[in-house]
Protein backbone atom coordinates (compact mmCIF):
# COMPACT_ATOMS: atom_id res chain seq x y z
CA UNK A 1 0.00 0.00 0.00
CA UNK A 2 1.06 3.42 -0.61
CA UNK A 3 0.87 6.51 1.37
CA UNK A 4 -2.16 7.65 -0.87
CA UNK A 5 -4.13 3.91 0.00
CA UNK A 6 -3.13 4.56 3.87
CA UNK A 7 -4.52 8.32 4.09
CA UNK A 8 -7.83 7.14 2.32
CA UNK A 9 -8.28 4.03 4.84
CA UNK A 10 -7.40 5.79 7.76
CA UNK A 11 -10.49 8.89 6.46
CA UNK A 12 -12.98 6.04 6.10
CA UNK A 13 -11.95 4.72 9.82
CA UNK A 14 -12.59 8.10 10.90
CA UNK A 15 -16.24 9.10 9.19
CA UNK A 16 -16.61 5.82 10.36
CA UNK A 17 -16.14 6.23 14.50
CA UNK A 18 -17.34 10.10 13.88
CA UNK A 19 -20.84 8.52 12.96
CA UNK A 20 -20.86 5.87 14.81
CA UNK A 21 -23.92 7.12 17.05
CA UNK A 22 -25.53 7.47 13.82
CA UNK A 23 -25.10 4.02 12.85
CA UNK A 24 -26.59 2.69 15.96
CA UNK A 25 -29.78 4.59 15.71
CA UNK A 26 -30.26 3.53 12.34
CA UNK A 27 -29.05 -0.20 13.37
CA UNK A 28 -31.75 -0.01 16.98
CA UNK A 29 -34.47 1.34 14.90
CA UNK A 30 -34.68 4.52 16.93
CA UNK A 31 -37.08 7.00 15.84
CA UNK A 32 -35.20 9.87 16.11
CA UNK A 33 -32.44 8.71 13.98
CA UNK A 34 -32.67 11.81 11.57
CA UNK A 35 -32.23 14.13 14.95
CA UNK A 36 -29.30 12.08 16.08
CA UNK A 37 -27.60 12.27 12.75
CA UNK A 38 -28.27 16.41 13.11
CA UNK A 39 -26.91 16.17 16.25
CA UNK A 40 -23.83 13.65 15.53
CA UNK A 41 -23.10 15.84 12.24
CA UNK A 42 -23.51 19.45 13.66
CA UNK A 43 -22.23 18.98 17.21
CA UNK A 44 -20.17 15.95 16.83
CA UNK A 45 -16.83 17.51 16.44
CA UNK A 46 -17.11 18.26 19.89
CA UNK A 47 -16.07 15.56 21.84
CA UNK A 48 -19.96 16.48 24.24
CA UNK A 49 -21.84 16.10 21.28
CA UNK A 50 -20.69 13.29 19.99
CA UNK A 51 -20.84 11.61 23.59
CA UNK A 52 -24.99 13.07 23.62
CA UNK A 53 -25.59 11.16 20.25
CA UNK A 54 -24.11 7.92 21.26
CA UNK A 55 -25.99 8.27 24.32
CA UNK A 56 -29.62 9.40 22.65
CA UNK A 57 -28.76 6.68 19.81
CA UNK A 58 -27.96 3.60 22.79
CA UNK A 59 -31.48 4.97 24.51
CA UNK A 60 -34.28 2.58 24.82
CA UNK A 61 -37.15 3.61 22.07
CA UNK A 62 -40.55 3.16 23.78
CA UNK A 63 -43.00 1.30 21.11
CA UNK A 64 -46.56 1.73 21.63
CA UNK A 65 -47.97 -2.01 22.75
CA UNK A 66 -49.35 -3.84 20.22
CA UNK A 67 -52.82 -4.75 20.71
CA UNK A 68 -53.32 -9.23 21.47
CA UNK A 69 -54.02 -10.83 18.06
CA UNK A 70 -56.48 -12.85 19.93
CA UNK A 71 -58.64 -9.46 20.79
CA UNK A 72 -58.94 -8.97 17.21
CA UNK A 73 -61.57 -9.99 14.34
CA UNK A 74 -62.12 -8.77 10.47
CA UNK A 75 -64.52 -5.94 9.74
CA UNK A 76 -67.62 -7.38 8.05
CA UNK A 77 -67.79 -4.45 6.01
CA UNK A 78 -64.09 -3.95 4.83
CA UNK A 79 -62.51 -6.70 6.52
CA UNK A 80 -59.78 -4.86 7.87
CA UNK A 81 -58.54 -6.06 11.54
CA UNK A 82 -60.34 -4.23 14.50
CA UNK A 83 -60.43 -5.25 18.41
CA UNK A 84 -62.51 -7.86 18.88
CA UNK A 85 -65.00 -5.27 21.68
CA UNK A 86 -64.73 -2.23 18.75
CA UNK A 87 -68.33 -0.83 18.13
CA UNK A 88 -67.24 1.08 15.92
CA UNK A 89 -64.65 0.25 12.31
CA UNK A 90 -61.56 2.56 12.54
CA UNK A 91 -61.03 2.08 8.83
CA UNK A 92 -64.24 2.38 7.15
CA UNK A 93 -66.60 3.77 10.01
CA UNK A 94 -69.06 1.44 9.91
CA UNK A 95 -71.10 0.10 12.78
CA UNK A 96 -70.16 -3.55 13.74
Amino acid sequence: MDAGSNGIVVLFIAALLYLLPTLFAAARGNSNTLAIFALNLLLGWTVLGWVLALVWSLTAVAKPPRPDRRKMRPCPQCAETILADARKCKHCGSVV
